[in-house]
């Protein structure tokens, strides 16, 4: 898979992660004050709430933090393809101009790296 195909997989994933709707804890409406001090579901209900808040929050950070790692990883493969297309363009400035031709043709390199390098009148 070449870097602008895998860069862009990456910003999909990124796009979609970011527009996803966050989620917020709701709580169900209140019973009256009296039946509520003295019922022995507040203190399960004031537990399960606070733990759902818990919950919410690690998750939170997790979305956060995979999203911090997909952008990082997606910079990191743009580094990638820059350290590569500096590679082989200051191979191809060491050639004569005639060799040009002939040195993209037969060397291995990311299809994406070759446009950049096309585009850039190497060739």
């Amino acid at each position: 898979m070449d870097f602008d195909t895998r860069i862009n997989r990456i910003e999909n994933v990124i796009q979609q992660l970011s527009s996803a709707e966050s989620l917020n804890s709701v709580c169900p409406a209140p019973v009256s004050s009296s039946d509520w001090n003295n019922s022995k579901a507040r203190e399960a209900a004031e537990d399960l709430f606070t733990t759902l808040d818990t919950f919410l929050a690690d998750y939170s950070d997790k979305h956060a933090a995979l999203l911090a790692k997909l952008q990082s990883l997606k910079l990191a493969i743009v580094f990638e393809k820059m350290a590569s297309y500096n590679i082989h363009r200051v191979a191809l400035l060491a050639l004569p101009e005639e060799k040009h031709a002939q040195y993209m043709n037969h060397t291995e390199m990311d299809p994406s790296v070759k446009r950049m390098l096309t585009g850039g009148g190497y060739v």
